[in-house]
């Protein structure tokens, strides 16, 4: 097999376009939070369903209030979001990805402003994961809201 070559790069808002349709083609992400406790931090790692909103240049989340996820996010709201464009999907014409990309995600993590807002996000979150609505609707989950700061890219291009 071929050798596979890496390029970091880091970006800011606006996201470009490569980046934009990986966000907007990808489900799962993995969320990373920080737990204190007894004046230690530990990490705290879920895996997350998510939409992003490319007008808005925030990811949107949602989560029980009674977890230790949530309770991390308003002792600390800084996060970091993993997306990864596996090799096993498929480009539109069906053939395999040469390249891939992994990109973390830097931001904080907020409650929606107002009930107009938690309302429109909810639903466009669930238009997006129509197959997760109990983590989506329910009187005990939130709507996160991150407004990403900027990104960290890792492009990996095979060559056969």
């Amino acid at each position: 097999p071929g050798s596979a070559s890496f390029v970091w790069e880091e970006v800011r808002p606006p996201l470009p376009s490569p980046v934009v349709e990986l966000l907007r083609n990808t489900r799962l992400g993995y969320l990373s939070t920080a737990t204190h406790q007894s004046g230690d931090t530990s990490p705290h790692l879920s895996l997350m369903n998510f939409t992003y909103i490319p007008g808005d240049e925030v990811i949107i989340m949602t989560t029980r209030r009674d977890t230790q996820k949530y309770n991390n996010l308003l002792a600390q709201p800084r996060v970091a979001l993993l997306v990864h464009d596996f090799p096993t999907l498929r480009d539109q014409d069906g053939s395999n990805h040469n390249r891939t990309y992994s990109i973390t995600l830097y931001g904080k993590v907020g409650l929606a402003n107002n009930q107009a807002q938690e309302d429109r996000f909810r639903q466009l979150h669930l238009a997006n994961n129509p197959s997760s609505s109990c983590f989506i609707v329910g009187e005990n989950i939130a709507v996160l809201v991150v407004c990403v700061e900027c990104a960290r890219l890792c492009n990996s291009e095979r060559s056969e």
